[in-house]
């Protein structure tokens, strides 16, 4: 289920960007660059198959593959505008896998707790320190 929401998330964050609906039959240079960075992002960002991925938008996994195998690339080399899309989207702090997300509050959580558990100690030298 939370993998579905992370496509969902994707695909909402591109076609805001973009101004272009992922699932659309159109199959102009914009559409099909701004689905290939909706694949590429899925295929790292999820652990759903080409199958899934093309799914979610209409479109079957020989889509997904070709999309990434060989218009991603040139994508990279010769669109500038499409590069600093995917740069701005593969970067942003929001999209991250709810996995790293999770990770980084757990570990903010574990930073904040020895902090609390720690801080009667410090206090404790801090006010002996002082009446010496």
């Amino acid at each position: 289920m939370e993998e579905v929401k992370e496509m969902k998330r994707i695909q909402l964050t591109i076609e805001k960007e973009t101004g272009k609906k992922l699932n659309s039959p159109h199959r102009d240079r914009d559409h099909v660059y701004a689905r290939t960075i909706y694949f590429k992002l899925c295929r790292e960002r999820t652990h759903n198959t080409l199958k899934q991925i093309g799914d979610s938008i209409n479109k079957n996994h020989a889509t997904v593959l070709h999309a990434l195998n060989n218009i991603f690339p040139m994508l990279l080399n010769y669109e500038p505008k499409f590069k600093v899309l995917y740069s701005k989207i593969s970067t942003d702090k929001d999209l991250e896998p709810l996995e790293i997300q999770y990770e980084k509050l757990k570990l903010k959580y574990e930073v904040l707790k020895y902090q609390i558990d720690t801080l009667p100690n410090k206090v404790k030298k801090h006010i002996y320190s002082n009446i010496d």
